[in-house]
């Protein structure tokens, strides 16, 4: 079911049951606070699974700069090289 077809069916069943008007709309109040609870909760696994992905990719190429670094730095120090400044 969509959420409009959720929040018709909830505000169709708080009416029936004889609810007063301030109860109906503390009910929708809190039925709207965990549809948008719910909603983040789906987007952060999917942003999760995102970064998990991502992670796998990102972690070769840090791993190849930190090496080509630490080659550039060797032999920047073997060669002698001084700081102009």
């Amino acid at each position: 079911m969509d959420r409009k077809r959720i929040k018709a069916a909830v505000e169709k069943v708080t009416r029936q049951s004889g609810l007063s008007h301030r109860d109906r709309k503390g009910i929708m109040k809190l039925f709207r606070n965990e549809m948008k609870i719910n909603a983040r909760i789906n987007r952060l696994k999917v942003m999760q699974t995102l970064f998990k992905h991502w992670h796998v990719a990102h972690l070769p190429f840090a791993l190849v700069m930190l090496l080509i670094m630490v080659i550039h730095v060797i032999i920047t120090i073997t060669f002698g090289y001084r700081w102009i400044f």
